[in-house]
């Protein structure tokens, strides 16, 4: 039966996003958050951890994308363009999801902007998040599709198994529409959004995550 309530959605997408890594995708996450190219050094330094494990773990971890100096610049937070803004701290960053964009204010203790737009109707849905709660909304109306991923494909394909079905839409009317070819999407408003994306990241990164 699929998950109905919103502590049930949380806990299934959580299970299929399950990460061996999660703190080296925390640690990866805040320091992408300063809006400068990670160098695997640094991310050495800061877990205390061998430039071999730098090394060997992005290869688990196939979704991740560097610049030309072997530089990491995209794990979920991007420096790269996509459709979601994410504008955190002064910088001007983006993410791959609507799950992204509504969980990092929470993961990194930090308020933020977001700016998506519909795939359906090409609006731009506008949000204030901090980590507590949704502070502005536009327009209302907006929603979230989300799918329930198989841990089997997700483990090194997040990106195109998952995010890619995420979105903001402008409401349940264009939901619908793009639910017409994607009829395992669950939509919900994106206030219960929020709240499933701060579940999913306490069940994703549990113990590690009270530790950053």
């Amino acid at each position: 039966m699929p998950p109905t309530s919103l502590d049930e959605i949380a806990r299934a997408i959580a299970s299929g996003l399950n990460c061996e890594h999660s703190a080296f995708c925390l640690q990866l996450l805040q320091l992408l958050a300063n809006g400068q190219p990670v160098p695997p050094e640094q991310l050495a330094t800061t877990l205390n951890i061998s430039r071999d494990q730098v090394n060997t773990i992005p290869r688990q971890l196939t979704d991740i994308e560097y610049d030309r100096e072997g530089n990491i610049v995209a794990s979920g937070l991007s420096l790269i363009p996509t459709s979601h803004h994410f504008h955190l701290n002064g910088h001007a960053l983006y993410t791959w999801c609507a799950l992204d964009a509504l969980s990092y204010p929470y993961i990194l203790q930090q308020p933020a902007h977001v700016e998506s737009s519909c795939p359906v109707r090409a609006t731009k849905n506008s949000l204030n998040l901090t980590p507590e709660s949704i502070e502005s909304l536009e327009p209302a109306s907006a929603v979230v599709s989300f799918v329930i991923p198989e841990k089997a494909k997700t483990c090194c394909n997040v990106r195109n198994t998952f995010c890619c079905y995420v979105h903001f839409l402008s409401s349940f009317e264009a939901a619908a529409t793009w639910r017409s070819q994607h009829q395992e999407a669950i939509i919900l408003p994106v206030e219960e959004s929020y709240h499933v994306a701060c579940m999913i990241a306490r069940y994703r990164y549990g113990e590690t995550l009270s530790k950053l």
